[in-house]
This record gives structure tokens, C-alpha cells and sequence, in this order.
């Protein structure tokens, strides 16, 4: 039996966009992670923006709230959909360009990292 690119034959199979149940699983537990580490991740990003000093009040970690923003930035990548970057040129009717804005279209696309593979 031949398929047709795009027919797997089973009517009753996955639809296309959805996970399967294995990273579906993954993604769950890895939520699940994040959320009971949430106060132990806030500590380090301080630590690391604040710097830390052992008991005798020597310097052990430099201060570098720019580290800690970029390790913050890293992380949420995770749960934040990005925002799909794209450029847009408003024509007139006759294919113009238009000195007007009519309408601005925000899509949100899914991390690679979210991916199935």
C-alpha cells in the first residue's frame, strides 16, 4: 500500500502540531522541576548580581547583575513563547508604499528547543 506524502493511513493517529506522549512526559517533569526550584534559582541569580562574601567578609563571587540578567533571560526562553520576527511593508492599494500603519501582527512561535524531533 502506498501512502501520500502527509497520510500516514491512520485516520485516528496524531494530529499534525501535536507532542507524543514521551515529550509531552518530559515536558511535564522538567515543569515540575523548575517550579519546586524556583526559590533556590532566585537565590543564585542574587548571588550572582549581588556577589557573595564568605563569613570573614571575603569577596568569593564578584557582583555581575548583567550575568545574572542573561542567565534569567536563558531560563525563561523555556516558558516564554518568543515573538517571531518579521518585516512588514504597508502598500496602498495600487502597491504603494503607505505612510499609514493599519494593522501590527505579533506571532508567537514555539522554542526549537520545544520541539519533537
Amino acid at each position: 500500500m502506498v501512502f501520500v506524502k502527509g497520510q500516514s493511513g491512520n485516520i485516528n493517529g496524531r494530529t499534525k502540531g501535536v507532542a507524543n506522549k514521551s515529550t509531552i512526559k518530559a515536558r511535564e517533569a522538567i515543569s515540575m522541576f523548575v517550579d519546586n526550584n524556583v526559590h533556590r534559582l532566585e537565590k543564585w541569580l542574587d548571588d550572582i548580581a549581588n556577589g557573595v562574601k564568605d563569613a570573614s567578609g571575603d569577596v568569593v563571587v564578584n557582583p555581575n547583575p548583567l550575568e545574572a540578567f542573561k542567565l534569567f533571560t536563558s531560563v525563561i526562553e523555556y516558558h516564554i513563547p518568543k515573538l517571531q520576527r518579521s518585516e512588514h511593508q504597508n502598500l496602498d492599494k495600487n502597491g504603494n508604499p503607505a505612510d499609514q500603519i493599519n494593522k501590527i501582527e505579533v506571532v508567537f512561535v514555539e522554542s526549537d528547543s520545544n520541539k519533537d524531533t
